[in-house]
């Protein structure tokens, strides 16, 4: 049978095409399993999360809850996805906030984060890279509320997970991420203590403190009272259990003026929104709130 040119040519070409992928196949074989870089299932190593196993590496859980009181965290205000113009005006007035190298903990928190994790993913790779910047200054954790996927594809160091989930997830994300830093919120005494005592999370934002835009509805507040009582609850019942207590921090309507009020009543720290993001001067502020909780704990906790 004659076969055309054409044909010939097209026969020709599958066959160098078959053997090219016999010679890749075996060249393959040769490589190590990862040399494509990390599989989506080893994402933690690929993020730099960190097992129990890894001496090498701080574990940052550990850092946060031993570092020195009063801690100071940020928490994003929750359209801070909402555009690329939020986000850049979110990065600059956290960046001025790290400049005073006095902040321990971001809370990247969103409306609706699931439905956002792509955004949500982005900003959070950004504020890693700012805290990057101070790192050696101060170790600053971050966290993402809401969204584990968005928390470990953005290179977080941990999660805040949603109060009526802490049954579900707190357990799951540890077996995933063991080293990761867990946060959660607490609005009462007995659930307060019973999930500290229970799941262990590195800290928790207990309130609300005071009247706070954030629950501009909420008139029934739990007052600033409540932080320095579950501090202490937690402080005889872990140590007990021979643990680290959770660190307690105020949250809610936070300010410059009352900033104080919390710790002076037993907290570790506050969590501060509006008051930090939106100041014409969040670095000065931070300076500010920083030293009236220093002069309270330098008495609260010599």
């Amino acid at each position: 049978m004659i076969v055309s040119g054409r044909r010939a040519s097209w026969i020709q070409h599958c066959f160098l095409l078959y053997i090219s992928c016999l010679l890749l196949n075996l060249v393959v074989g040769f490589l190590p399993t990862n040399a494509w870089g990390p599989r989506k299932h080893d994402r933690a190593s690929f993020f730099g999360m960190r097992s129990h196993d890894d001496s090498s590496n701080p574990n940052v859980s550990s850092i946060f809850r031993n570092q020195t009181f009063p801690l100071l965290a940020i928490v994003t205000e929750p359209n801070a996805c909402q555009s690329l113009q939020r986000m850049d005006e979110t990065l600059t007035a956290l960046s001025s906030a790290l400049s005073t190298n006095k902040v321990n903990l971001i809370c990247i928190r969103v409306d609706d984060a699931q439905s956002h994790t792509k955004e949500l993913t982005q900003l959070t790779q950004r504020v890693m890279r700012l805290v990057e910047r101070h790192h050696d200054q101060n170790p600053t954790a971050v966290v993402v509320n809401g969204n584990v996927e968005a928390a470990m594809e953005g290179g977080a160091h941990g999660v805040h997970v949603k109060e009526h989930r802490v049954a579900l997830d707190i357990d799951n994300i540890r077996l995933q991420w063991p080293n990761a830093v867990i946060g959660t919120s607490v609005h009462d005494l007995q659930t307060g203590v019973e999930t500290c005592t229970q799941y262990n999370p590195d800290y928790v934002f207990c309130g609300t403190c005071f009247p706070t835009q954030t629950h501009p509805g909420k008139i029934d507040l739990e007052g600033p009272a409540l932080p320095g009582q579950l501090a202490s609850a937690l402080l005889q019942q872990q140590q007990q259990q021979q643990s680290t207590p959770t660190r307690v921090l105020a949250i809610g309507g936070i300010s410059t003026e009352n900033c104080h009020i919390p710790v002076q009543g037993g907290a570790h720290g506050v969590a501060i929104i509006r008051s930090i993001l939106q100041a014409p001067d969040p670095a000065l502020t931070t300076q500010m709130i920083l030293s009236k909780l220093e002069t309270v704990a330098s008495i609260q906790y010599p």
